[in-house]
């Protein structure tokens, strides 16, 4: 489709109690959902993992939006990144979701900010391999708790792969 367009979904992390794939996807039906964002905690953790959910999508007709990693961005794990690429392949997922380090922008020290964006800038490069764009979450206890923060370190990861899940907030009430 051309222009733009809205899907409805959900992530199947809302769903953590119920293990098996397959109710997830018929849950999906049941509530007219169009796609799945699949949780790499509960219910995607492997790439046979990665399979099943694609199998099952594909035979309902529901799509998979994206792949909720967990990764933290910064820890510099080069192979775990690779491997949740290869999931989200497997997927035939548009987004991996990521959080971006452990702590909020105002307590996040330059080390750890130069840790972070370093690890971006790699990551990214190895999405573009599979053309899969990163999203981080605003979220937090990580460097993407504000619209600020995130701006800052885009305009310097400067990717089209590396993007944002849009939130409505602007910074968190103290």
């Amino acid at each position: 489709k051309e222009g733009v367009y809205m899907r409805i979904g959900f992530t199947s992390t809302s769903f953590r109690q119920i293990r098996s794939l397959e109710k997830v996807v018929k849950i999906a039906l049941e509530c007219g959902a169009d796609c799945i964002e699949w949780g790499g905690d509960i219910h995607v953790k492997s790439e046979r993992d990665a399979r099943k959910a694609q199998e099952l999508c594909d035979r309902y007709e529901v799509k998979i939006c994206s792949y909720a990693s967990y990764y933290r961005v910064g820890d510099g794990d080069a192979d775990e990144w690779e491997r949740i690429c290869r999931i989200a392949d497997i997927l035939g997922a548009e987004w991996i979701r990521v959080w971006l380090g452990r702590r909020d922008s105002e307590k996040t020290d330059e080390n750890t900010y130069k840790a972070i964006l370093s690890d971006a800038k790699n990551m990214c490069a190895v999405a573009e391999k599979y053309n899969i764009k990163i999203v981080s979450e605003c979220h937090d206890n990580t460097f993407n708790n504000n619209t600020d923060a995130f701006l800052k370190i885009s305009k310097e990861v400067n990717s089209p792969y590396f993007l944002t899940y849009f939130q409505s907030r602007y910074k968190k009430k103290e």
